[in-house]
């Protein structure tokens, strides 16, 4: 019996391996390559799950994704541990996998700190940060400026933004009347 020939991709991917000089060839094949895959499959699996859940229950949506993503990263775990073609990439994929979980658990359980990992803010952070009756104007799903029933301006970001520098620091030295 002759040994099957392996995919084009993985193929190609050996060769490469075989006739690497450059370490940082070597580098992308054994690490970066790996972590983007354990990140690609958790982000995939969180949005296809949303997806799915959000047609039938619209408000379990979001939970259903973080969800699966945990269950993806706890696959990941496993698959890694248990499969020798996995074993040596372990610490790469997980690592991909954990930074995917990390954004998402920072986006689900802790949206005000959306900054950490630059994550826009959505309109119900906006509209629950405008709390007097103002107005958020959107355009084209992002706010472009806001204000509040006290003529407070918001970026953005649904900070609150500085009518001038004096109004923020106060006078100083640069004062000349």
């Amino acid at each position: 019996m002759s040994k099957k020939k392996p995919l084009g991709a993985v193929r190609f991917i050996k060769k490469v391996a075989e006739h690497r000089k450059s370490p940082i060839v070597a580098a992308l094949l054994e690490y970066v390559g790996p972590a983007i895959g354990g990140y690609a499959a958790v982000q995939l699996t969180g949005r296809i799950a949303k997806g799915f859940v959000a047609k039938r229950w619209p408000a379990y949506g979001a939970h259903a994704g973080v969800a699966a993503k945990l269950a993806t990263a706890g696959l990941l775990y496993y698959a890694t541990d248990h499969f020798s073609s996995l074993k040596r990439h372990r610490e790469a994929i997980l690592a991909g996998a954990g930074i995917a979980l990390f954004e998402t658990l920072i986006k689900a359980l802790l949206p005000g700190m959306g900054w950490l990992i630059d994550a826009p803010a959505t309109q119900s952070q906006l509209d629950s940060s405008d709390s007097e009756g103002g107005s958020v104007d959107f355009e084209g799903g992002e706010a472009i400026t806001g204000t509040n029933a006290d003529g407070t301006k918001y970026g953005p970001d649904g900070r609150p933004l500085a009518d001038d520098v004096d109004s923020e620091f106060g006078s100083g030295i640069f004062d000349l009347n």
